[in-house]
């Protein structure tokens, strides 16, 4: 019962008093259960904390163990590139974890190039020409194919609408590859160049991956414009440059509509607002009162297509002549430089990933006829970076351990107990950990001890890299060594660890006990709770009923006193 309700049975102070005093002293039990929840909530975030740092060192630790699938040591390469001639540019380029290191000369000898054309002059602009019509740009009035190579199980090929909002194929000459994987004959579209192409599969998703080919005779549309005609039975294992079926594909061109009021300004926008198949975008410009049209691709042999489909616009403008370009301002031809003294020739200049394996190579626009040599290293910052994080966290979780397995003496002699200085499994885990810290381990190696590439326990027991050029040169030198005795020595580290983390670890098992012991006590403090309550309201009643006797009592004595009071002095 609240205490208004006490005041509401209007008790006389004594009896509230004594009800106070001795709910007071049936409440004990419920202060003991009270600091008992309060020490198991203390101890519910000492092993969430744990769990953190545990889990914590283990995925710092295991990024430096080569079996596991998290491994980051080695797996970032820097690249330097070095022009020949100062001031110049070159080149760009990025390395992933799987280029070799190594050092690549690369001259230029000439970038690619994108077709580019122009219209004669106009005077103005923004001056209404009085031209109308439909151009044709990047295609065909319709999509066609040409030129078709029939191979093994591929039969032919056939134009057909795009579909699912996907743009068509750009105009190229496609292969349609073939192998048989476990049994499965599977199939994908490469370009010329030997880029997989994203196609429909048959649950109607897209794809640049190999896929299933189909299993019965028909015709398999690519979404892209373009249907496949497959034969299964006759399929066999056939790429680009053995004997792949091929085919010429050109694309549906954008049709852009002029109108009389158009002025140039007014058609380069409806050029570049248009909707073009892949890789075949015509960009528009205008340079000097002229309207210059380049093809989004660059290289040799991809050719700008345009048209007057209805009307004569782009031969009034001076774009075309006799259906032919008037102007060429540039003739589309191939990125040529050499690496380490090998050709290469590609048909543009940036996002160049099939040159060295594992590097991205972009040509810069002051590359053409110039040199500069590219360097391919192991990225020791991103190393010593990896290796420093597994030891924050190995200090982290070593001086959690020391404050919560410790007892310290205060200044009024009394003591503060941590944690879990009554679990001895955390002072072993500490003290195990420093112990494989500094272990030697047998590798077959050069190094045995992690002191040995520079990692040591200072007085304080904190890990540190004492000697980041010991590291390095370690890495540098006998990269294989290194990964021989990080494998053995966290790996033991890793081990130790597992008896802790996981489902099955130490402190999920410490989690769920504490959580049960919390549940319990949080039921017996509702249980004691609704005790007093109920104890509380019998006493109230037993009380009021005494207080009331008492007041009938006392009115009974006063009516008694006036009663015969009187009658005795009437005597």
């Amino acid at each position: 019962m609240s205490s208004n309700t006490i005041s509401a049975t209007q008790l006389d102070p004594t009896f509230r008093t004594i009800i106070q005093q001795t709910l007071e002293a049936e409440r004990q039990p419920l202060k003991r259960l009270t600091a008992r929840r309060d020490e198991l909530q203390v101890q519910k975030a000492v092993y969430n904390d744990l769990n953190n740092l545990l889990t914590g060192l283990q995925s710092a630790l295991r990024s430096l163990i080569s079996s596991q699938p998290t491994y980051t040591l080695g797996n970032v390469r820097s690249v330097k590139v070095t022009p020949a001639a100062a001031g110049s540019t070159v080149l760009n380029a990025s390395a992933s974890s799987s280029a070799a290191a190594g050092q690549y000369e690369i001259s230029v000898t000439s970038l690619a190039r994108a077709h580019r054309v122009r219209s004669d002059a106009v005077e103005y602009i923004n001056q209404v020409l009085g031209l109308s019509g439909t151009l044709r740009l990047g295609g065909l009035a319709a999509a066609q194919v040409s030129g078709a190579v029939p191979a093994d199980g591929i039969l032919a090929f056939q134009t057909a609408a795009a579909l699912d909002g996907k743009p068509a194929l750009g105009s190229d000459t496609y292969y349609v590859e073939t192998r048989q994987q476990e049994g499965v004959w599977q199939f994908r579209l490469v370009n010329s160049r030997g880029e997989a192409q994203s196609i429909r599969k048959s649950d109607g998703s897209y794809t640049s991956e190999w896929q299933s080919a189909p299993t019965e005779a028909g015709w398999v549309n690519t979404g892209r414009g373009l249907k496949i005609e497959f034969d299964p039975a006759a399929l066999q294992a056939r790429s680009r440059g053995s004997g792949a079926a091929s085919v010429n594909y050109t694309p549906q061109g954008a049709a852009v509509a002029v109108s009389a009021g158009d002025s140039l300004a007014d058609i380069a926008a409806k050029i570049n607002q248009a909707v073009y198949a892949e890789g075949s975008r015509v960009s528009a410009s205008i340079v000097n009162n002229h309207l210059v049209l380049t093809h989004q691709r660059s290289g040799a042999g991809v050719l700008l297509l345009a048209a007057d489909e209805s009307g004569s616009v782009l031969e009034s403008l001076g774009v075309l002549q006799g259906g032919a370009f008037k102007t060429v301002l540039q003739t589309p031809s191939d990125a040529v430089f050499t690496v380490n003294g090998l050709t290469v020739q590609r048909g543009r200049n940036e996002n160049l990933n099939d040159v060295i394996y594992g590097v991205s190579l972009s040509l810069s626009a002051d590359a053409e006829g110039k040199a500069a040599s590219l360097t391919v290293e192991d990225d020791l910052s991103a190393d010593v970076k990896a290796v420093q994080a597994f030891l924050d966290q190995f200090n982290a979780l070593q001086k959690y351990l020391a404050d919560k397995t410790a007892t310290v003496k205060n200044s009024d002699n009394t003591y503060t107990r941590g944690a879990l200085v009554g679990d001895g499994m955390f002072r072993s885990l500490r003290f195990d950990l420093l112990r494989q810290f500094q272990a030697s381990y047998t590798t077959g190696q050069s190094f045995s001890r992690l002191e040995d590439i520079g990692l040591k326990l200072s007085d304080d027991l904190k890990a540190s890299i004492n000697s980041r050029s010991a590291l390095e040169n370690a890495l540098r030198s006998d990269r294989n060594a290194v990964k021989a005795l990080l494998d053995a020595a966290l790996g033991a580290l890793d081990s130790r660890l597992n008896q802790f983390t996981g489902a099955d670890g130490y402190i999920k098992k410490s989690q769920q006990s504490v959580e049960s012991q919390m549940e319990l006590t949080r039921k017996a403090i509702d249980q004691m709770n609704e005790r007093l309550a109920q104890r509380e309201q019998t006493l109230i009643q037993q009380f009021a009923e005494m207080q009331t006797r008492m007041t009938l009592m006392l009115y009974t004595s006063q009516q008694m006193n006036s009663m015969y009071g009187n009658f005795f002095r009437s005597g």
